[in-house]
C-alpha cells in the first residue's frame, strides 16, 4: 500500500507542486535564446536575471534524467551554457534562474514547512544556493546544496521553514507570493548566511560556486517541485494540457485564428475567448493584417473590428502574445 505522501491519485495529489512547468515541457516563446543581459522569460514561467559581463545561451535540453532514475518519462530540461566567461565577479554581480510563484498558489505553503526537490547537472562542481524571497524582495532565506560529480544528474532536496519568517510582505492573491532563485554566482553584496530568515534581497552564501568562471560550462535543471511538508514526494506528473493551461494564465501565444462576420455589413466583429482566464489584464503585442482597424484585450479575451468588405470568415495570421507575468 502506497504511503499517503507518495500518492499522486485524485484530489490527494492535485497541484501539490507550486512550481509551474517544473519539467520544462512548455516553451511558448522559443526553445533557445542567446542573452547578454538576461532578465527575460525563457521556458514558460522561468526567467533569468544577469548583472555582469557573462553571456549565455538558455536552451531546451534534451537529455533529462532517465526513467529509471526518476520513475517517469521526462523529455526536456532547462539548459544554460556559458558563452562568455566572467572569471572575477564584482560585488554587485549576480546571475539567477528564477520562478515567481503567484500569491494564490503560495498561500498553501505560508505558515508551515515546504520542500524543494529537483534534479541538477553541471560541468562545474561545488556548492550552489537556492534563495526564497518574499513579495517585496526585502526578506530572504538561503539554502545550500552541493554538486558532487561533474556532468552527472544528482537529486537534491531542500526544506524551507515558511512558518518561521517574522517580517516582510507576503501576497496571497494575484501578486508575487514568493520568489525562488537558483543562484549561479553572485558578488558579496548579495551574499548572506544560510538557513535563517534575514532582511534584504540576498541570493547565496560566500560558498557559492561561480558557474560563469569557465566558458562552455553547462548547468541543467529537471523535475523542479516545491510542495508542502518536510518530505519530498514523487514529482507531480501533470498532463501536458493541464500544464499548458497553467502557463497560459501568465503568457498566451496565438498564431492563426479565424473570426466570423456577425452581420454588421462591411464591418465585422472579432472575438476570441482565451481558453484560460489570465492572471490580470494582459499586455498585448501583435502584428495583424491590414483588415483589422482595432484590437484590444481583456483578462478573458481579445476583440476588435474588421471594416474591409468581406463575408464569412477572415483569417489573421499573427505572432500575437498576451503577457500577464508576475
Amino acid at each position: 500500500m502506497a504511503k499517503l505522501g507518495q500518492s499522486n491519485i485524485g484530489h490527494l495529489g492535485a497541484f501539490k507542486n507550486k512550481i509551474i512547468n517544473g519539467n520544462f515541457n512548455i516553451w511558448q516563446r522559443a526553445t533557445s535564446r542567446d542573452e547578454a543581459d538576461g532578465n527575460v522569460y525563457k521556458a514558460d514561467r522561468w526567467l533569468t536575471y544577469l548583472n555582469g559581463d557573462a553571456e549565455f545561451t538558455f536552451t531546451q535540453g534534451t537529455t533529462p534524467p532517465t526513467e529509471s532514475q526518476i520513475g517517469m518519462k521526462s523529455t526536456y530540461t532547462a539548459k544554460i551554457t556559458v558563452d562568455t566567461a566572467d572569471v572575477a565577479l564584482t560585488s554587485s554581480n549576480y546571475s539567477l534562474l528564477a520562478q515567481k510563484i503567484e500569491g494564490y498558489n503560495f498561500a498553501a505553503l505560508k505558515g508551515g514547512n515546504a520542500t524543494l526537490s529537483f534534479w541538477v547537472k553541471s560541468s562545474a562542481t561545488g556548492i550552489y544556493c537556492v534563495s526564497f524571497l518574499n513579495t517585496g524582495y526585502g526578506y530572504h532565506f538561503i539554502r545550500e546544496y552541493t554538486i558532487n560529480t561533474a556532468d552527472t544528474w544528482e537529486y537534491k532536496t531542500l526544506t524551507v521553514p515558511f512558518g518561521d519568517e517574522t517580517a516582510g510582505t507576503w501576497n496571497a492573491t494575484t501578486g508575487i507570493g514568493c520568489n525562488v532563485f537558483f543562484c549561479l554566482g553572485a558578488g558579496d553584496t548579495y551574499q548572506n548566511t544560510a538557513d535563517v530568515w534575514a532582511s534584504g534581497a540576498d541570493y547565496c552564501t560566500s560558498n557559492q560556486e561561480n558557474f560563469w568562471a569557465t566558458g562552455s560550462n553547462v548547468f541543467e535543471l529537471s523535475q523542479v517541485q516545491l510542495e508542502k511538508g518536510l518530505v519530498a514526494t514523487d514529482f507531480e506528473g501533470r498532463s501536458i494540457t493541464q500544464e499548458l493551461a497553467m502557463c497560459q494564465r501568465y503568457f498566451y501565444k496565438l498564431t492563426t485564428y479565424k473570426y466570423i462576420n456577425r452581420g454588421y455589413g462591411t464591418e465585422g466583429y472579432l472575438n476570441l475567448i482565451f481558453l484560460v482566464t489570465m492572471r490580470v489584464t494582459p499586455t498585448a503585442s501583435y502584428t495583424l493584417n491590414a483588415d483589422v482597424d482595432h484590437l484590444a484585450t481583456s483578462i478573458d479575451g481579445v476583440y476588435g473590428y474588421v471594416t474591409d468588405n468581406w463575408t464569412g470568415t477572415v483569417t489573421l495570421s499573427a505572432g500575437a502574445t498576451y503577457d500577464a507575468e508576475l
